[in-house]
């Protein structure tokens, strides 16, 4: 296993769970957790292979400037 602080090719071997196994609530995913947030982890994780992406993320990034100029609360 490749450790999360290991450079690869110039690139970060960060963790990645597939949408499917988040969905099983019998499936222990805390090994990865720890590899992703851990010491060594780089505090992030990627989620692959959610049905929907695509459309979700062009119906979310519009709505950026509206939440960024949304009137701050003191």
């Amino acid at each position: 296993m490749v450790e999360p602080s290991t450079v690869v090719s110039g690139e970060v071997n960060l963790v990645t769970f597939n949408y499917e196994d988040i969905l099983v609530e019998s499936k222990d995913l805390s090994e990865k957790i720890k590899e992703a947030f851990g010491p060594e982890g780089y505090g992030i994780c990627i989620v692959s292979n959610i049905p929907g992406f695509l459309e979700l993320r062009q119906n979310l990034l519009p709505l950026g400037p509206k939440l960024a100029n949304l009137p701050k609360k003191h």
